[in-house]
């Protein structure tokens, strides 16, 4: 699955990685895709926190600063959330 993750995306120019707010961050998946964007150096990447409206705002801040200690070290440092 890796191998052809990495494949495709290797053609990409911009990459979304969308995370859920109503869950701990990183699930499985979403730092397998993280791990796809770092392998394969995506020039531009946007994270999108979604499920804010499951939450409360103070409770989506805490869930973005989790976010941003994910994303640290990787492409996706300087991404806007």
């Amino acid at each position: 699955f890796m191998a052809t993750c990495i494949s495709g995306s290797s053609l990409m120019d911009a990459g979304v990685l969308v995370v859920a707010a109503n869950a701990e961050c990183p699930q499985r998946q979403t730092a397998e895709h993280l791990a796809v964007m770092d392998i394969i150096q995506m020039p531009r990447i946007a994270v999108v926190q979604n499920k804010t409206e499951l939450i409360t705002p103070a409770e989506a801040s805490e869930h973005a600063n989790s976010i941003r200690e994910f994303v640290q070290g990787t492409v996706a440092q300087d991404a806007p959330i």
